[in-house]
């Protein structure tokens, strides 16, 4: 498939830049940011169907990190800049169509009404928004038959966030715990994984569980040998004791191995957390 990109809109000074399509954009993103500045965040929201935005990566200075995340908007949040500049903000990645399904979210405890979302893929991103901070938690289940319903990740709290889950799903509803806010709550997802027409073997999980002694970059054994080492990787972001950024490049020779992978996250992970990944390809 197609390598495409888009260029985010750069706020003037520090502000908030205007929405930019990225529903051509696989999930597995490669975010690019370049110019002068020395200090500050420049901040990538992501959002469904023009809804609100929550932040799915952080720069404070210039560079580049690949993520996975499925979502049709994107846009630049600007703040505490005073030397230097941003010159652009590339989203790049394979091409593919991104659709998007917005969840009816209930306005008190309970459980909202089910959404269809057949048309989606396998690995999914939820996205979890709120204009104004909501108690308790959200949660977002699924379903097969319309009846059986089970947890697709773990369930967000206030002010949200952006998660992976891999899970075959006829429908989707939400439950919270408590209330308040404005939660805007949706899933996205390329048509089959990874959006790529018959290049995808069926994906598996591994899980990697923290020792609190490896740092920030490390190698993740696959616990199998893969006979090539072209394969992707899509960090799930469950069972840590806090959410890290996490980052898996393909860049050098020794980043992906028959054997294992590397891993770069924002933080060390704390001894005994179970980091989850995605292996397709």
């Amino acid at each position: 498939m197609a390598t495409v990109g888009v260029a985010l809109n750069i706020p003037v000074g520090n502000g908030v830049g205007t929405t930019g399509d990225i529903s051509g954009i696989n999930s597995l993103k490669t975010i690019v940011v370049s110019g002068s500045f020395r200090n500050g965040n420049v901040i990538i929201e992501a959002a469904n169907n023009g809804g609100e935005f929550c932040q799915v990566a952080l720069f404070q200075a210039p560079g580049a990190k690949t993520l996975t995340f499925g979502a049709t908007d994107a846009r630049v949040r600007v703040q505490g800049l005073s030397i230097g500049t941003v010159d652009s903000v590339d989203v790049q990645g394979e091409e593919t169509t991104i659709a998007a399904v917005t969840l009816a979210v209930p306005p008190t405890p309970g459980v909202g009404a089910s959404s269809d979302v057949s048309a989606l893929g396998d690995l999914s991103t939820v996205i979890v928004a709120s204009p104004s901070r909501f108690t308790g938690s959200i949660g977002v289940e699924i379903s097969q038959d319309n009846v059986n319903f089970e947890l697709a990740t773990t369930s967000f709290t206030a002010p949200g966030g952006c998660r992976n889950f891999i899970k075959p799903s006829q429908f989707a509803r939400v439950i919270r715990t408590g209330g308040g806010g404005a939660p805007d709550v949706s899933i996205a997802a390329p048509p089959e994984p990874g959006g790529s027409s018959g290049t995808f073997t069926d994906p598996v999980i591994v899980t990697y569980t923290a020792t609190g002694v490896e740092g920030s970059d490390f190698m993740v054994p696959l616990g199998f040998t893969r006979s090539t080492d072209t394969y992707s990787v899509f960090p799930a972001n469950q069972g840590m004791t806090s959410i890290l950024g996490i980052d898996c490049p393909d860049i050098a020779g020794p980043d992906r191995t028959t054997t294992d992978f590397r891993v770069i996250t924002t933080a060390p992970p704390t001894a005994g957390d179970e980091l989850r990944f995605i292996i397709a390809g």
